[in-house]
């Protein structure tokens, strides 16, 4: 007998294929038959009738592995489908994580203040992929993640935050570490070029360590160095470390920010077909939104940053560095669109007052300048500001979308809907990336409904060379969601976050109900996927 039956659903099975009518059948956590006329009686049936059953979706781009580790319990990942999530990007990663004191407290709080996330100690001793995978199987939750190593931990832990070369003996210890990294299961290493320590490297550095990456058939996840005025630069740089290494090159959340270079998508687009056509393997993430989301120390100057966040407080506070840095910063902030377009999201609990405010509106209510403004709430939140730009494009955000082969990353992390105003106001992409894409092809017509699923199933399955997820058919593991194309919709937005969309009725982790006609079960299948396990 089968645990559940899932009948007269439309089939959108995540190869791009045409949907077809039919039922699926799940047996101990594994899609058992899909047919018209089931072998076996099911213990328990739901009639998908006029609902789209699809594999369940894939975030390939997230942060939660900084997030999960206090809170496994994802729910606003869940309610938008996914069943499972890769952490560890942008160069941030969790581990590898030193373990003498206070230096894995240091490192915790470096790496946390970038997106901002709230500082919590780790309890857990997290201080390397296998340790991760043992906290994913002691703190159960209800969907599946797995990890990048980050660039930026990787120096951090054995170059430090110093703005200098690593030395020949430390590049033998980066690339042991980093082997290490990926044989307990990490899926590739991810470069975060704008944030410290990453922004110190050279080119070579990068060439070398993903020649590790390839050695263990792992991908190269790029967050580069420019995404706005100097972003045909940054991809020469990723295309020749692709091109050295043989790496998989897996372009992160392709984007063009800043008005100047609006209209660029399709030049940025035909580069990496040329790439592509030149022999390079590559794969890419977009989120769908015409607004990105950093630290509000991303304003101050790379050089500021040596030493890390401490020594880039105190310069903020040296009298004879801050005119410089100030006018960087103002370069910086007009380049991200201006004062007007960026929105403080949090403060860690330290301005309450001026979350969801933007810099031009605070600076008018401290009866300063906007870059005044800026370096006070630096100073007060101890460099951990979360700030949202609104400078990109959505026409190029369209057109980037309408790409086959880009996947869906939401760029977010996991939050529990009761606790999210205890946040500030994140960015709405943590509760609404699935829903918006489906949305956004559906009023526009994009692409037909196989091709959107595809995008956010077998595509990032494909990336990740997942054999047994991302595809509905026979053996395959039961990742299922099942959700209303014509109702589908995210209700977040930038000043209420945290809210749940519609439209999303049944999803199925590891074969069993982890949301049921619209509400989580409780239910906690979810584990920790290591590379080369599926």
């Amino acid at each position: 007998m089968y645990d559940y039956c899932i009948r007269n659903g439309l089939i959108v099975d995540g190869t791009g294929e045409k949907p077809y009518h039919a039922d699926i059948c799940i047996k101990d956590g594994i899609i058992a038959e899909i047919t018209d006329s089931p072998l076996q009686p099911s213990k328990q049936e739901i009639d998908a009738a006029g609902k789209v059953v699809s594999p369940g979706f894939i975030d390939i781009h997230c942060h939660s592995d900084l997030t999960r580790r206090t809170d496994n319990s994802a729910e606003n990942k869940l309610y938008q489908g996914v069943t499972m999530e890769l952490g560890g990007n942008c160069g941030l990663s969790i581990v590898p994580a030193p373990k003498e004191e206070p230096a894995h407290d240091t490192f915790v709080r470096n790496i946390l203040q970038v997106l901002p996330v709230t500082y919590t100690p780790d309890h857990y001793g997290l201080y390397d992929v296998k340790d991760y995978a043992r906290f994913m199987e002691e703190v159960k939750g209800p969907i599946h993640m797995g990890t990048l190593v980050g660039h930026n931990a990787l120096r951090a832990y054995v170059v430090g935050y110093e703005k200098r070369d690593a030395t020949p003996e430390e590049m033998i210890q980066m690339k042991a570490l980093l082997g290490e990294m990926l044989k307990q299961g990490a899926f590739g290493l991810s470069l975060g070029l704008v944030y410290s320590p990453g922004i110190f490297c050279k080119t070579e550095e990068l060439i070398e360590l993903a020649k590790v990456v390839k050695e263990y058939d792992g991908m190269l996840a790029v967050h580069m160095r420019d995404e706005s005025d100097h972003i045909f630069e940054a991809m020469d740089e990723i295309f020749h470390v692709t091109k050295e290494s043989g790496v998989h090159l897996h372009i992160s959340h392709v984007k063009l920010m800043g008005k100047a270079n609006w209209g660029l998508a399709s030049k940025v687009l035909e580069k990496i077909e040329q790439a592509k056509q030149d022999g390079l393997y590559i794969t890419a993430d977009q989120y769908p939104y015409d607004a990105s989301s950093t630290g509000l120390s991303r304003t101050v100057p790379n050089w500021a940053h040596a030493g890390g966040t401490k020594a880039m407080l105190e310069r903020l506070r040296d009298p004879v560095l801050l005119p410089k840095i100030k006018e960087e910063m103002q370069e910086e902030i007009e380049r991200r669109g201006g004062a007007n377009c960026i929105r403080i999201s949090n403060t860690n609990h330290q301005l309450p007052e001026i979350e969801d405010c933007t810099l031009d509106v605070i600076a008018k209510l401290w009866n300063m300048s906007y870059v005044d403004a800026a370096v006070k709430i630096l100073l007060t939140c101890s460099g951990s500001a979360g700030v949202i730009s609104h400078s990109i494009s959505p026409e190029d955000m369209k057109k980037i979308m309408s790409q086959r082969w880009i996947c869906v990353g939401s760029d977010g992390a996991t939050y529990k809907y009761s606790e999210v105003e205890q946040e500030g106001r994140p960015h709405r992409r943590s509760f609404g990336t699935f829903p918006v894409f489906l949305e956004t092809v559906r009023e526009s017509r994009m692409m037909p409904l196989e091709a959107a699923v595809y995008k956010i199933t077998g595509c990032p399955a494909k990336a990740l060379n997942l054999k047994d997820r991302g595809v509905l058919k026979p053996g395959n593991r039961a990742d299922i969601t099942i959700f209303d194309y014509e109702t589908i919709k995210d209700l977040s937005t930038y000043n209420n976050p945290g809210v749940k969309l519609s439209g999303i009725e049944y999803v199925f982790v590891s074969g069993e109900p982890a949301l049921w006609e619209g509400a989580a079960t409780g239910t906690k299948n979810g584990v920790f996927i290591k590379k080369g396990e599926v």
